[in-house]
């Protein structure tokens, strides 16, 4: 029997992360973001961010979690206990529940490859990390029987982000993002520009075009898994493997802790 409304319509919000020596980087952005997202997914726009804390985690479950499972991947899902119909339009805080899953943090590639594909989703696409990755996993499947790693997409000449990641590019000194209204900007992108502020860097969020893929002499995918992973090719665009900046960013943040 289907018994959850993300069972039924794969309606959840969720936020990944990593566990380095039983921390997390940028935690609280984390915890917010679940929050924020949940409140436009499940109409509880009156719920504060102190009252979602207090009720998911107020007995400091994650702190206990985070020192049994102290270097492992953690994904926090929001999902709806409630009505199953579709005309159901607001819910009450007392019918979300919190799942918590754990696992051993998977090896990620030191650098990828990178197809470009017009983007399935329109400039009206909420910025959420909701349950549903059908349309991203699908587009990555086709890069990847094209010989890729992963899909970069694009709207309109525009770039976007990954299919799961942020994409970030680097010349110099400086970082550049795509901005749209559809992305949500990563956790791991407002990491580095903390980290871009006291290393005289600078880190732009900014709308790019497929033109500017020639530009750059390093191209990350960012994410809070793996922080930030060299990519090596955009089609036919080639650039440098640069690993170091993921040491230092993860060695910048941890004295941060």
């Amino acid at each position: 029997m289907i018994n959850f409304r993300h069972e039924l319509f794969g309606e959840s919000v969720f936020t990944s992360f990593r566990t380095i020596d039983a921390k997390v980087l940028g935690l609280q952005e984390h915890i917010e973001r679940l929050w924020r997202a949940a409140q436009v997914c499940y109409t509880i726009e009156h719920v504060s961010l102190i009252e979602f804390e207090r009720y998911f985690f107020y007995q400091n479950e994650l702190t206990q979690l985070f020192a049994q499972y102290p270097n492992h991947y953690f994904r926090l899902t929001i999902y709806a206990d409630a009505d199953l119909s579709l005309a159901k339009l607001r819910f009450g805080l007392s019918e979300l529940k919190l799942d918590i899953k754990h696992t051993a943090l998977p090896k990620g590639p030191s650098a990828i490859q990178l197809q470009t594909s017009e983007s399935p989703y329109s400039s009206h696409y909420l910025a959420l990390k909701t349950g549903s990755y059908a349309q991203n996993i699908i587009f990555r499947r086709r890069a990847m029987e094209n010989g890729y790693d992963d899909v970069l997409f694009v709207r309109e000449n525009r770039l976007l982000e990954a299919s799961t990641s942020a994409v970030i590019f680097h010349r110099g000194k400086t970082f550049v993002t795509p901005a749209d209204k559809s992305i949500l900007k990563s956790v791991t992108c407002q990491l580095l520009e903390k980290f871009c502020r006291d290393t005289d860097h600078k880190f732009i969020q900014r709308p790019m075009s497929l033109d500017e893929l020639s530009d750059y002499e390093h191209v990350f995918l960012a994410n809070s898994v793996q922080f930030l992973t060299s990519v090596t090719r955009i089609d036919d665009n080639n650039y440098s493997e640069n690993n170091n900046l993921n040491i230092n960013l993860q060695d910048f943040l941890r004295d941060k802790l």
